[in-house]
């Protein structure tokens, strides 16, 4: 069975991220699941039902924050499968005439009953008058009798020649579907008929079921007449010609692109597809830019073109692909602008530093920073500030919810040095910290005091430090400054963190990192920040981790030597 229903009026606060079916058989006590995947869109084909069984549904929204209460529930359905009669063929034409045969095709039904299509039926009529039944009677009437061109259990193909018919004799034709259940619909064959203007001739053009045509290779510069001709199961009206005289020429007017809203969100992770109205003819071409460049196209990204939409495509959609996509259409007749946002919903990075250090007392300082430059789509609903003495490794909570980028944080230790923490929030989460350097809580230094942060070296640091696996090696170096900086280790770009083979070892006055059972993956560029309020240094370390080959190397080394070696006749065995 397929399942519809709208979008809840209120979404809680947060945009709706999936919807949960649930069915219960009418036979049973329980509510069960049907989607085990996130269901986005407004309908879902339940599958998996017993055959006779009764069955009621249910609609629950989820969105980030829970799922929320189920719709009332459906009446009770039957799951059976429905079976009708087929619908009538679809545009079934004439594509071919002699003077006794006429060649017809169509296309298969729109709906054909629920059950397959076995085969179809084609049978025509001819229109003769009979005599008038008395002198002075009003008029001939037509009488029609449709006779079956193919077998009784029709063809199976979707084209047909009607043949044995009388030359100059006017048939009108109409052709059936079949399935298990019976005969369908019949779909009647009309004809289009046109003339050059002047002339006394009129020509068809089609064959069609439908209440519109195209009627295509005419002239252009000339004006044609147009007519029809209606059927129905009582007879054949007369001809209709349609309006005036029509002059054949291109139609042209300006291109137009209307997206449906100004901006479009999407989780981080997830898939979006914007589909885009433009209109325009000739057929515009269509131009994408996303923040003034040239939108690059990627394996995630992709742009779609139909003749009357534009679709832009984002699978896994990333933080970078947020922004502001242009859209530009152009033909003969002019061009039209048009803008939308993509907004991509993730965590907010981190707030922006360096964090400033605004009023130093003995026993509070006041600090200030800069709002993320990525809010992660939607406001940043608070800050939380984070505090640690330079003695110990653990982060306290100054505040968990602070809404400004400035606070003044008191009841600090006379003389004793501390590091902020900044964390940006918002509706989907918490970003990476923001540290500050570090700050001792005093009066500030005078001008003169102050030192930028120095350091010095084991002169063998200074060149690459070759170290064979298994071995354990350290990097360390004498820190000052004033005030004393915060010490800080990276590799390749990355900070580094404690593991069981690497300790960090720092002090107020040394730096240090040792790593244990070295491996090759060890080797690398380390890099030691210093930082304090006079300016900042970085020391680089070089480090080259050797090993032994494999033993599958080894096994082809063994082999070549022992292949190479020579031998002398005269040498005794062994």
């Amino acid at each position: 069975m397929v399942l519809t229903w709208e979008a809840p009026s209120e979404d809680g606060g947060s945009p709706v991220t999936g919807y949960i079916i649930e069915k219960h058989d009418k036979e049973g006590v329980r509510w069960t699941r049907c989607n085990r995947q996130t269901v986005t869109d407004l309908s879902f084909k339940v599958k998996g039902l017993l055959e006779s069984h009764n069955y009621e549904f249910r609609v629950a929204a989820e969105n980030s924050v829970g799922v929320g209460e189920p719709s009332s529930p459906t009446v009770f359905y039957k799951a059976l499968d429905p079976i009708f009669r087929p619908g009538p063929p679809h545009n079934p034409r004439v594509t071919d005439t002699t003077r006794t045969s006429v060649f017809l095709s169509w296309g298969k039904p729109i709906s054909d009953g629920g059950c397959e299509i076995q085969g179809y039926i084609v049978e025509c009529c001819s229109t003769t008058a009979e005599a008038p039944a008395a002198e002075g009677a009003a008029t001939d009437t037509v009488v029609e009798e449709w006779i079956m061109c193919t077998p009784a259990t029709g063809v199976k193909k979707t084209k047909f020649e009607v043949a044995n018919l009388k030359e100059n004799q006017a048939y009108k034709f109409r052709v059936c579907a079949i399935n298990k259940v019976g005969v369908g619909e019949h779909a009647d064959v009309y004809l289009l008929e046109v003339q050059l203007k002047g002339q006394e001739k009129w020509s068809g053009v089609n064959t069609f079921k439908t209440m519109e045509a195209t009627v295509s290779n005419l002239n252009p510069g000339e004006e044609y007449l147009f007519r029809i001709t209606a059927v129905n199961d009582k007879g054949k009206s007369d001809p209709k010609v349609l309006s005036g005289p029509v002059m054949t020429k291109n139609l042209v007017f300006e291109p137009d692109v209307r997206p449906e809203f100004s901006s479009y969100s999407v989780h981080v992770g997830k898939d979006i597809n914007i589909d885009i109205p433009v209109f325009g003819r000739p057929k515009p071409t269509i131009t994408w830019t996303k923040d003034g460049a040239p939108l690059k196209f990627t394996t995630r990204v992709n742009i779609v073109n139909t003749p009357t939409h534009t679709t832009l495509s984002i699978k896994e959609a990333a933080g970078d692909d947020g922004g502001m996509y242009s859209i530009n259409v152009a033909n003969s007749a002019g061009k039209k602008d048009t803008t939308i946002e993509v907004i991509v919903l993730d965590k907010p990075g981190p707030p922006c530093g360096p964090v400033r250090f605004d009023e130093i007392t003995t026993q509070s300082v006041t600090i200030s920073w800069d709002p993320p430059k990525h809010n992660g789509g939607c406001q940043i609903s608070n800050y939380v500030v984070q505090k640690r003495d330079t003695t110990t490794t653990t982060w306290e909570n100054v505040s968990i919810n602070w809404a400004r980028t400035t606070i003044k944080v008191s009841r600090l230790k006379t003389g004793a040095e501390y590091q902020f923490r900044i964390i940006a929030q918002n509706r989907y989460g918490k970003s990476h910290g923001l540290d500050s350097s570090a700050v001792v809580a005093q009066y500030p230094y005078r001008d003169d005091a102050v030192e930028a942060p120095k350091f010095s070296i084991d002169p063998a640091f200074t060149k690459t430090i070759i170290v064979n696996a298994g071995e354990t090696f350290k990097l360390d170096a004498d820190v000052r400054g004033k005030p004393l900086p915060t010490i800080q280790w990276f590799k390749d770009d990355k900070p580094v963190e404690n593991t069981l083979r690497l300790e960090i070892r720092n002090t107020e006055n040394h730096a240090m990192i040792v790593i244990k059972d070295s491996i090759r993956v060890d080797g690398g560029t380390y890099t030691l920040q210093l930082t304090n309020e006079a300016g900042s240094e970085t020391v680089p370390f070089k480090v080259l981790v050797l090993d032994k080959p494999n033993q599958n190397m080894m096994a082809e080394a063994e082999s070549l030597v022992i292949l190479l070696m020579p031998w002398r006749k005269d040498r005794p065995n062994g």
